[in-house]
């Protein structure tokens, strides 16, 4: 309760100083909420038909704008992934938080390289045959990948529009970031 009375004494005198009541600003204090929601009175120096300008201010988290970005990202590989043929080919995301820190990080894997990271845990722990490192696999594949992703992509327009879609998120994110750090971030 003392907190809402506080806002609400704020609040009255910001609306007595941007009406122009300033010398009425100290008698009008609202004491109950009958009186704070009751109209202001202003001062007789007020000017009582000046209209103020309204600013309208929207104003997103970052965090808000980040999550955004990944929204569109899944909706773009949920769709990649229904219409790609080849499911080793299909993409999964995921996030985790790795041991000694608080921060999540995103990582999105081709399921061919899912399984020969598999392949390459198992050769190591049971001795299993041999499997290549899965980076080494992941850059044997690239190229097919990439020719195959691309087909996909030019032949949907759908999934060129998600593309639009959350380049522009990243850029208006990327824009909040350097004006709200300024002089403060590093790039």
């Amino acid at each position: 309760m003392r907190f809402w009375h506080r806002a609400t004494r704020a609040f009255a005198v910001a609306a007595l100083l941007a009406s122009g009541g300033v010398a009425a600003a100290a008698d009008a204090v609202p004491e109950t909420a009958a009186e704070a929601a009751a109209p202001l009175k202003t001062s007789s120096r007020a000017q009582p038909n000046v209209e103020l300008d309204e600013v309208q201010v929207i104003s997103k988290r970052l965090s808000d704008m980040r999550q955004d970005i990944v929204k569109v990202e899944d909706r773009f590989f949920a769709l990649y992934n229904e219409l790609n043929t080849d499911d080793d080919y299909d993409v999964h995301c995921e996030s985790h938080v790795p041991t000694g820190t608080l921060l999540a990080y995103r990582n999105c894997r081709t399921v061919f390289y899912t399984k020969a990271q598999a392949a390459e845990a198992r050769y190591f722990l049971n001795n299993e045959e041999y499997a290549p490192p899965a980076d080494l696999v992941a850059l044997e594949r690239a190229p097919e990948y990439r020719d195959r992703a691309l087909a996909v992509i030019n032949s949907h327009p759908e999934l060129r529009q998600l593309i639009s879609e959350r380049d522009e998120l990243e850029r208006q994110y990327n824009q909040a970031r350097k004006k709200r750090f300024k002089r403060k971030w590093m790039e």
